[in-house]
């Protein structure tokens, strides 16, 4: 609850061409501190896919057109809730077709996850400037609430050989 405040002011202090990428480089610390309290050893894999995240990071933030004006960015309401509508249903569609494939089930699960993420912050930013609709507000929420359902998938899918939806 801590982290989600700390992002939300993040996003009210600075541009979210910045911090939204930024909230990447947890995932290498993330990796570090489980590597260094002895629960997970770092794997081949797994320092491959950090060292990606900090030579990606700069890149990425390097060839971001920033913007001037916040509200150039800022999408319409409709639009934001039809995007959920549509990665939703791909990253499930897409997560039932593989789930033999666990590894590959738990990459569209995590597209999908990462996508609601960012427009979750996308709609606190908007809100944090003033822009956000009540509607808009409703579909930001909406959005962190699924993104949680498929970040668990995705996290559940490599464990399970098949993902389990609550009935």
């Amino acid at each position: 609850m801590v982290g989600a405040a700390l992002h939300v002011a993040a996003l009210g202090a600075g541009p979210l061409v910045l911090v939204q990428p930024l909230g990447v480089s947890t995932l290498v610390f993330a990796l570090l501190i489980g590597a260094r309290t002895g629960a997970t050893p770092i794997t081949r894999r797994s320092a491959v896919g950090a060292g990606c995240v900090v030579v990606g990071l700069p890149l990425v933030l390097s060839i971001i057109l920033h913007h001037p004006h916040p509200a150039a960015a800022l999408v319409a309401d409709r639009w934001a809730a039809a995007a959920l509508l549509v990665i939703v249903v791909s990253a499930v569609v897409c997560g039932r077709l593989f789930r033999s494939r666990a590894q590959l089930a738990a990459a569209c699960y995590a597209v999908g996850a990462a996508t609601c993420f960012g427009l979750t912050s996308g709609t606190d930013r908007a809100a944090w400037l003033g822009h956000a609709t009540s509607s808009a507000v409703v579909v930001g929420l909406t959005a962190a609430a699924v993104g949680i359902a498929l970040a668990q998938h995705a996290s559940t899918a490599t464990a399970a050989r098949e993902p389990r939806w609550p009935r």
